[in-house]
């Protein structure tokens, strides 16, 4: 991880200590709060959906068509 400042208002950082000794937490705790809103909010968007079905396999692409056969897509059904 890359370190990288960021400067706050002092309501802000008060606000941030206040919530560490709130919730009995180290203020590197809620640092790493902060950082994971921060790539939440940061993230692209991505359309809904995206990465939800992992099969686990690697090899999908490649066995695509393969795949396609054993189920039967775009067979006629007679």
């Amino acid at each position: 991880m890359k370190r990288a400042a960021a400067h706050l208002d002092p309501d802000s950082e008060v606000f941030l200590r206040l919530d560490a000794l709130r919730r009995q937490d180290s203020l590197e705790s809620v640092r790493a709060k902060v950082r994971e809103a921060m790539a939440r909010t940061l993230s692209p968007d991505l359309p809904p959906g995206v990465g939800a079905f992992d099969s686990g396999h690697s090899d999908t692409a490649e066995r695509a068509e393969e795949i396609l056969r054993e189920t039967g897509f775009g067979e006629s059904r007679r």
